[in-house]
């Protein structure tokens, strides 16, 4: 007997008031992936018309070559909306509803696998922020040793 055929039963780990909590928990994660959604796309939206016109003032300030730093900027939040709306997706793949609901384990374990690459993806990218603040530091804490 494998061991995710006794999920839902009474006297595994999954029953009760633990079903219950999870069941919410799946409407609240549904809800946030979906505000996630749009908010990465509107932010998208920002950033392509910002970089239009920036270039756009930058060149008529004079600063042709800003317009390209600028653009370059932009591209580079580009990216990091794009790799956020990643661990969003894993969000709202682990609203397991329908599996707690049909008590289907394998869509269950499924929604799990999603919350799992989630987390570690925002584990990673928490690794690489707290890496960057920690040059920044040191680097500026350098900077300030040498101005002295």
């Amino acid at each position: 007997m494998n061991y995710n055929d006794n999920i839902f039963k009474e006297e595994s780990l999954l029953n009760g008031d633990a079903r219950q909590y999870l069941l919410q928990t799946v409407g609240w994660t549904k809800f946030l992936s979906i505000v996630g959604f749009i908010f990465t796309g509107l932010a998208l939206i920002t950033i392509i018309g910002l970089m239009g016109s920036g270039s756009a003032l930058s060149y008529t300030m004079g600063y042709p070559m800003g317009g390209g730093v600028f653009a370059g900027m932009m591209i580079f939040y580009i990216v990091l909306i794009l790799l956020y709306m990643y661990p969003i997706y894993c969000l709202y793949k682990f609203s397991i509803k329908a599996g707690l609901q049909s008590n289907n384990s394998s869509l269950v374990a499924e929604g799990f696998k999603y919350q799992k690459t989630m987390y570690m993806i925002l584990g990673i990218l928490m690794i690489i922020l707290l890496s960057i603040y920690l040059l920044v530091f040191l680097f500026g804490g350098i900077a300030m040793l040498a101005a002295l």
